[in-house]
């Protein structure tokens, strides 16, 4: 399944914490949130629209390595490269890339959630160490 963008949807970041319940964040190129939640028992298809509904993706992001293979076939239904950290991202640096950012007055508290919040962490970690930052 290869998603064909109109290329007049924003270019965005993703980051995704798969499983029963998936963690999803989306921000812009410059490091703005754009939408954090968390999708109950959200297969690819699911995931994959909700991801369109925000924007185009430029760089999908896990806060695990190695990369899970969920997280690679959401990222080549977009072309999109893939950023893993080189190792596991610990709860303890999740929570301060998080607590750095005040999501919880941004959005919805019943859709932020620590699967919402590890997403939103990878997405972030992606931002900061990718070229994409650097061109700014």
């Amino acid at each position: 399944m290869k998603i064909q963008l109109n290329g007049h949807k924003p270019k965005v970041i993703v980051g995704i914490d798969p499983g029963f319940t998936s963690g999803l964040a989306i921000i812009d190129l410059e490091g703005k949130l754009i939408f954090v939640g968390s999708l109950k028992d959200a297969g690819r298809e699911v995931i994959v629209k909700e991801i369109t509904r925000y924007g185009e993706p430029v760089l999908i992001s896990t806060d695990v390595s190695p990369t899970p293979e969920f997280i690679k076939k959401i990222a080549a239904a977009f072309d999109s490269p893939i950023y893993t950290p080189n190792k596991s991202l610990s709860v303890d640096e999740k929570r301060q890339i998080v607590s750095e950012h005040n999501i919880m007055k941004q959005h919805d508290t019943n859709r932020v959630d620590l699967h919402a919040q590890d997403a939103f962490a990878a997405a972030l970690k992606a931002f900061k160490k990718s070229e994409i930052n650097s061109r700014r």
